[in-house]
């Protein structure tokens, strides 16, 4: 087994010891939290880390002197473990699971959730004779410092909860028993995971915590010292220290100003991605994008009444029109939006005593994809359209417009008149074919050209 930790310098990594202290510790490329079994509930999720070390005698310890202590149980969740193991991680106890096991009936026995048919032979053994296969492993090195031997393993098992979450996402493991003995059972075991992950189980050393501590901290996670410097070292300097301390300083305020900047931007982003709206959205939020879409395309557009659900738009030069904007999921719209514009047409017409235009804007089949929708409306129904005079246009060709208009590509006279000429649904097809390719629908995405964009240019004012 190699030294966890070794290759740190490749990412940043974290690491949990639950034992008898509280502290924190950062190295290069580390962080080290240590947490004792009495404040585990500063641990809200095990996942957080990618390495994670759990003293049973110290739990032990703490619930002879102390009782029951609260919220043991987030160190078992076997999800979180699962997280661990399956993103390559290691996982290591050091004590007696069948101590904590035994311990069910006081509500406690949490291990049962990641270990099963934990099964201890509790004849003591002498350590000469026993059998070392991975005589490789550093583990061997803890194994000859144990003090004294009263009993070993006959079985230990990954627990159903763990075992079953861990099948579920493909990954597979096998044991590895280290310290065979004469009565065919073992010291030591570690789990070997298919994702590299690893989840070894050792025997107390009967020489104090502080030192099963830092085995595993040092030996095992590579990390060389897990000591929290005193309060006093704060008030000594070393060379080069004040002129590294106001770097560190400049490069925080540095990445402070680039995180708002950051922000600002994703911010900006969110504001131009507005437009993607007008090929999927419904209701209020595709009246809203559709009203600013025709805006930018040189009309006044307004709604007139919180109740109705017409528009009013105006385009110097044109006749008034009456605007009707709808989404729906179905590949086509009835008749009924049709029949209901021609309505607000005629009550616009008894008010005003002119001839309005009727325009309906519709997202049909807004869940497909933009190039498998067809017409808005079936061939009768656009018939009707042709009669009324009206201009039906999909959204998703008034996002093709409004790109050509940001693009500084679109001639608005020309598009105005084909618009208001227009009866039945509105031919966007010369308007796509000068889209340059990397705003098309569909196609690979790629960067304007300004041949592309020369070549656009005879739509331009």
């Amino acid at each position: 087994m190699m030294a966890i930790g070794r290759d740190m310098a490749e990412r940043f990594k974290k690491y949990l010891c639950v034992s008898t202290e509280t502290s924190r510790f950062a190295g290069e490329g580390y962080f080290l939290n240590r947490v004792s079994w009495m404040e585990i509930s500063q641990i809200n999720n095990l996942s957080d880390y990618d390495h994670i070390y759990l003293n049973l005698t110290a739990l032990a310890e703490f619930e002879k002197s102390s009782g029951h202590l609260n919220n043991v149980e987030r160190a078992f969740n076997p999800y979180p473990w699962a997280d661990i193991l399956t993103a390559g991680g290691s996982i290591f106890l050091v004590g007696d699971p069948a101590y904590e096991i035994a311990k069910k009936a006081r509500g406690l026995a949490l291990l049962q959730n990641v270990l099963t048919q934990v099964a201890k032979d509790e004849r003591a053994l002498d350590y000469r004779r026993i059998n070392k296969p991975f005589e490789g492993s550093q583990l061997y090195a803890y194994l000859d410092s144990v003090s004294s031997w009263a009993y070993s393993w006959r079985a230990i098992l990954v627990g159903s909860p763990l075992a079953n979450e861990l099948q579920h996402r493909t990954v597979t493991w096998s044991p590895k028993n280290l310290g065979c003995t004469t009565y065919s059972t073992f010291l030591a075991v570690q789990y070997d995971f298919s994702t590299k992950g690893t989840l070894t189980i050792l025997p107390s050393s009967g020489n104090g915590v502080e030192v099963e501590d830092l085995f595993v901290l040092q030996t095992c996670f590579g990390i060389p010292t897990a000591l929290e410097a005193p309060k006093w070292v704060n008030d000594l300097t070393l060379p080069e220290q004040t002129e590294l301390q106001q770097k560190i300083t400049q490069a925080e305020t540095a990445i402070e100003q680039l995180r708002q900047q950051a922000t600002a931007l994703a911010g900006d982003l969110r504001h131009c991605r507005r437009w993607y709206r007008l090929l999927y959205d419904d209701g209020d939020s595709l009246e809203e994008i559709v009203e600013e879409g025709f805006k930018l395309l040189g009309a006044s557009i307004k709604k007139i009444s919180k109740v109705k659900d017409d528009y009013r738009l105006e385009r110097p030069g044109f006749a008034k029109a009456v605007v009707e904007i709808k989404g729906t999921h179905n590949a086509q719209f009835p008749r009924g939006p049709l029949r209901q514009l021609a309505g607000w047409m005629d009550e616009a017409t008894s008010e005003e005593h002119i001839v309005f235009k009727g325009v309906f804007v519709g997202n049909a089949a807004r869940k497909d994809e933009p190039l498998s929708r067809g017409n808005l409306f079936d061939h009768n129904s656009n018939e009707y359209a042709k009669v009324k005079e009206m201009t039906t246009m999909r959204a998703m060709d008034l996002y093709c417009l409004v790109l050509m208009q940001t693009l500084g590509m679109l001639n608005e006279g020309e598009f105005w008149k084909e618009f208001f000429e227009c009866k039945g649904q509105f031919d966007a097809s010369k308007y796509w074919v000068r889209l340059p390719p990397r705003f098309q629908l569909g196609r690979t995405q790629q960067a304007v050209t300004p041949a592309e964009v020369a070549q656009a240019k005879p739509l331009v004012n």
